[in-house]
This record gives C-alpha cells, structure tokens and sequence, in this order.
C-alpha cells in the first residue's frame, strides 16, 4: 500500500506484521489498517504500509464499511480512529464508554447504566467486530429500561435539556395509563356478520 495511492478498502491484520515507513510505526495483529484512506476528502492513501514478516489480513470495502457505519455510528469510525490515537486497546475502550456516557448528560439513571454498556460494547466490538448483536443487545437493553423505570425517574430516558426541562405530570398519567378499558361489541358483532350464515 503506497501513499497517494486510491483506496477503497481497509484491512484487519490477523497475523504477521506491517510497518507504517513514514513514522516508523509497527503494526502488530489486531490494527486496523487503510481507514484513513476512507476519510480523505479524495479517498487517497495517507502512509506506506509494508509487510515486515508474512501477514494475513482481512479487507472489508469502503462501502460495506460505511453501512456499519450508518449502523451505529458511535461504534463506527470513532472506535477505530481511538485505536489508532491512544495505541492501546484499554485505552480505547475506557474513552469510548466515557464519551458515549457524556453523550447521556446530565441523565443519572443514564450515565451509569451508559458507561457500562459502553465498556462490555467496546470490548465485544473489539473481539467480534458485530454491529448487528450489539444493535439488538442496546435496543433490548433500551427497552428494559424503559420499562423498569418509571418515567419520573429517569425522565422517560431524556437527555441533555430535554432532561432539564422535563416535568412530570402525575394527572395526565392517572388519565391515561389508569383509566378503565372497555371493549366495543358492536365492532365485534359487525367483524362477525360477514361469516354468519341465516
């Protein structure tokens, strides 16, 4: 890989070993590698990379990488650039969960909650690579939430200024999670007649 080169795709090194030549950089098994490339304005490759010893890599293209991308961008791109920024893995991790839960300001059922998911997230990303699960996992752990807490808690799940200008308003609940239900049977009369026979 060449710098100025195009690019359209990044590698994962599995084994082996690559060399960034420009800085002297050594890549071990695990680095995420050409992903620069994918956030050029002119899609070019911005170092040399060489193999310093036989290296199996995986590829994944620009496009595919984009639709992770639009999965969860919070697992995306930002992950991968930390990776590269902090040279190491528990770095990594730490700052992405610390960020995602000052996304979740000032929510304290949130934040804790947050920084959890963000570390057990992060380190799942990192060995599997699976946006698909963690998607579900977060949706399904977003919706437990959302029903375990009652919403003067957590302010039905705001954050940010929507947290802070929040009220609860315990007259509008009471009128409509606590109202009788009734059952209209002239719609299941009329939903009957068609099928009776004189």
């Amino acid at each position: 890989m060449q710098k100025g080169d195009t690019a359209n795709e990044m590698f994962l090194t599995v084994s082996g070993k690559l060399l960034v030549t420009e800085f002297g950089i050594e890549l071990p098994p695990g680095s995420p590698v050409g992903e620069l490339g994918f956030l050029t304005p002119n899609n070019r490759r911005t170092a040399t990379v060489e193999c310093t010893e036989a290296a199996q890599v995986l590829t994944i293209t620009y496009e595919r990488l984009l639709e992770l991308y639009f999965q969860n961008p919070q697992f995306g791109f930002f992950f991968m650039r930390l990776l590269r920024l902090l040279e190491s893995r528990k770095k990594a991790v730490l700052v992405t969960a610390g960020l995602f839960t000052l996304a979740h300001l000032p929510n304290p059922v949130l934040m804790p909650l947050v920084f959890v998911w963000g570390l057990i997230a992060s380190a799942v990303f990192l060995r599997w690579r699976n946006l698909y699960t963690l998607g579900m996992a977060h949706a399904i752990l977003g919706i437990c939430i959302a029903v375990t807490v009652p919403g003067r808690i957590d302010h039905n799940m705001r954050v940010g200024l929507g947290y802070l200008q929040y009220r609860h308003d315990p007259v509008h609940q009471r009128l409509y999670s606590q109202r009788p239900h009734t059952v209209s049977t002239v719609a299941c009369v009329m939903a009957e007649a068609p099928t009776r026979r004189p």
